[in-house]
């Protein structure tokens, strides 16, 4: 009685996340650590929980089930019908597998888990799903893994994620030489440009008196001999002494 008391108690603590019909096998994975964790036993317990976790959508197709549910093993007869209702059959795990878009910007490692998860039982090794996993992968990367070793396809992937970081640590150290060389670059020009400008206005000012060297166009006088008014190419900025 005791027992019975105390797991009353645990489930009325516990609320399952609403079931996941594209991974209804991790769902029920999950489900079954929460019932554990409660010390739940109960296969009508188990089933009311699974119920009240079912979205509206998923409910209304059950509905025959629910009106002949069985006297025992309750949460195991529906649990039966939700897996072979949302399970993909091996069919349709390979064409997911054929239809999954390239690497992007991932690791080659986050692409096997996601081709993993989808994978016909015990064909991770066929030579369809290997070769559709390199095929997505950059061929720079391909061509450093057709002579390396491995047992099963997680190592496959580490490998692989090993020449990703090396090349992608490779290409941004290039990028940030190309970074100082161009900034380089840009510093030389502007130097060479600034040097270029202060030895033309040098030149220019070769032949003025001192006063125009110091106030240009707004000197005040003018002392021969001057070359402002005729190497500038402007009037008479004040009176000659």
């Amino acid at each position: 009685m005791a027992e019975v008391q105390l797991e009353n108690i645990q489930s009325v603590a516990l609320k399952l996340p609403q079931f996941w019909a594209d991974g209804a096998k991790v769902w029920f994975a999950q489900a079954k650590s929460q019932f554990a964790k409660k010390n739940i036993t109960s296969e009508l317990t188990k089933y009311h929980h699974v119920v009240a976790a079912l979205p509206n959508e998923i409910a209304v197709k059950l509905i025959d089930f629910f009106e002949n549910v069985p006297g025992e093993e309750q949460y195991t007869s529906i649990k039966m019908r939700l897996l072979k209702k949302f399970t993909h059959t091996d069919l349709e795990k390979a064409e997911l597998i054929r239809s999954m878009p390239g690497i992007g910007d991932r690791k080659p490692s986050d692409l096997m888990d996601s081709m993993l998860a989808v994978c016909p039982t015990g064909q991770s090794m066929s030579p369809f799903f290997l070769n559709e996993f390199l095929r997505r992968i950059p061929g720079n990367i391909r061509g450093h893994l057709h002579t390396f070793g491995y047992e099963d396809p997680r190592s496959l992937a580490q490998q692989a994620d090993l020449v990703w970081s090396s090349q992608s640590s490779q290409l941004i150290q290039q990028v940030s030489e190309d970074n100082l060389a161009e900034e380089n670059f840009c510093s030389t020009i502007h130097n060479y440009r600034q040097k270029n400008q202060n030895t033309q206005d040098t030149s220019a000012m070769a032949g003025w008196c001192n006063t125009h060297r110091k106030y240009g166009r707004k000197a005040f006088s003018c002392k021969a001999p001057c070359s402002y008014n005729t190497g500038s190419g402007n009037g008479k900025t004040g009176r000659k002494n």
